[in-house]
């Protein structure tokens, strides 16, 4: 097989001054193996193409260019290995340019990939914290039904401490008559699968009849069980207590980019849906009178809240003022408020409205409605106290979520904001020739002359580094 001939080059000789600029270019044969050399008037031998095609040319990029430098000024001998050369140079560019193109793409995807994990990390924490925020029996178990942990309210109902709890199989904690149930709930415990059940539990006295939704967690096959006691009302339906269950069990699984309003608007929902009778309900957070946040899932609700801001009186009102659940069987014929009487009630009926109190204070009210009468009875306010106070509990804890989400936020930009000034800094002071000390003076007499904030001023200079300091001037000011 032919093999196509090598192509070198060697500087010129050296002279008292250095080289003298003029390059040798070696052509080597397949046969011979011997250089031919020839100076600036050309090149002797046989030329051919270059074997330097493909990716085996290992030499660095200033090799690479002295030598296509040196073949520039030797034409006649070398310009096919010139033109071969020129197209590897170009094809490693593209090389390179394609590695960049890929490394970007990756960076981008694990940065996605990421935040998606930390999303899901976030939404895991705060479904935690507000399960244990919970004011109803919440426990959480392993595939097998062993008890990992108790919340507050579960070792009141259990009258029992955790260590005495904790470990324990679930079992052991349930009525002998239930515990068919209990093994279905574990055997049949699937990812994403939330079950139903309705348990005696083993209290340290009388039991407890209790309606449970079960949630599978991502951690290990674990199980949260979420346990309402019955309402100690004479006739209480079960059925009423497992749906509020429910309701509780879906206010743990808010999103968690959710935010407060999210959650209110979830709350009004499961509210409407879990309390016997009502056709609307609404949760209002801050004063009635001055709301800060109002959430409504019908029309009717809506319509109960303007009534009774309009009107400046309303069993909502009174649920604030007084700290206490008040319930109307008919609004319009109610004497307690005139003002709403007749027609001016907005066809709302029944009104069951429970104070939202968070430590002792009243951070708003969760209200339902009915267009007919007595929709509501002693069962009703029972169940939606205890989700008024569930969604207090969660309230609170999404304040403290999103404050500190805000305070991170904050940081973020405290710290953008100071790279920002020091290479602005930097900046100035290579214009001015002065130190950084100087630079920052200047920059914050522009912020002052300019009514702008430092940062939108040094944002402004390494944006356009080539413009003159006195047209940062010019710009308007900051709105006030």
């Amino acid at each position: 097989m032919i093999q196509s001939p090598r192509v070198g080059v060697r500087p010129g000789p050296r002279t008292a001054h250095g080289r003298d600029g003029r390059c040798a270019v070696e052509v080597v044969g397949p046969q011979q193996g011997v250089p031919s050399t020839s100076g600036t008037s050309g090149t002797s031998g046989t030329s051919g193409t270059s074997g330097t095609r493909g990716r085996g040319d290992r030499r660095g990029p200033a090799e690479r260019e002295s030598t296509m430098a040196g073949l520039r000024r030797n034409p006649p001998g070398a310009r096919e290995a010139l033109a071969e050369l020129e197209v590897v140079h170009a094809e490693l560019r593209g090389a390179d340019e394609d590695l960049r193109a890929a490394d970007e793409e990756l960076h981008l995807l694990r940065a996605r990939v990421d935040g998606l994990l930390q999303r899901l990390d976030d939404e895991r924490r705060l479904q935690d914290r507000l399960a244990g925020a919970m004011p109803v029996p919440v426990l959480v178990t392993d595939a097998a039904g062993t008890v990992r942990e108790a919340n507050a309210p579960a070792l009141a109902v259990l009258r029992r401490r955790l260590v005495a709890v904790a470990g324990a199989p679930l079992a052991a904690l349930v009525h002998e008559a239930d515990q068919p149930a209990l093994r279905r709930v574990l055997g049949d415990a699937l990812p994403g699968r939330v079950q139903r059940a309705r348990l005696r539990l083993l209290a340290a006295g009388p039991e407890v009849p209790a309606s449970a939704v079960v949630v599978p967690l991502e951690a290990g096959g674990a199980l949260r069980w979420l346990l309402v006691p019955d309402p100690p009302v004479p006739g209480s339906r079960p059925a009423a207590a497992l749906v509020v269950a429910e309701a509780l069990a879906e206010l743990c699984r808010t999103p968690a980019d959710a935010g407060l309003r999210g959650l209110a608007q979830r709350a009004s929902t499961l509210a409407h849906r879990a309390l016997p009778g009502a056709e609307a309900a609404g949760l209002v957070l801050g004063d009635p009178r001055e709301p800060e946040l109002l959430a409504g899932d019908a029309p009717l609700a809506l319509v109960a809240d303007r009534v009774e801001r309009e009107a400046g009186e309303g069993p909502g009102l009174d649920a604030w003022t007084g700290r206490r659940v008040v319930r109307t069987d008919d609004l319009g014929a109610d004497p307690r408020w005139p003002r709403l009487g007749g027609t001016r009630s907005g066809g709302v009926r029944s009104v069951l409205a429970v104070p939202v109190v968070v430590r002792h204070e009243v951070r708003g009210v969760l209200a339902v409605h009915a267009g007919a009468p007595r929709a509501f009875d002693e069962e009703a306010e029972e169940l939606a106290a205890l989700l008024a106070e569930a969604v207090g509990a969660l309230a609170e804890e999404v304040r403290e979520v999103e404050g500190l989400r805000t305070l991170a936020a904050q940081l973020q930009q405290a710290l953008v904001s100071r790279a920002t000034i020091e290479q602005a800094k930097g900046i100035v002071a290579a214009r001015l020739g002065c130190d950084p000390e100087e630079a920052f003076a200047v920059l914050s007499r522009l912020s002052q002359a300019t009514n702008r904030r430092l940062r939108d001023i040094a944002r402004h200079v390494v944006e356009h580094p080539g413009e003159p300091l006195e047209q940062v001037l010019a710009l308007p000011p900051r709105p006030t």
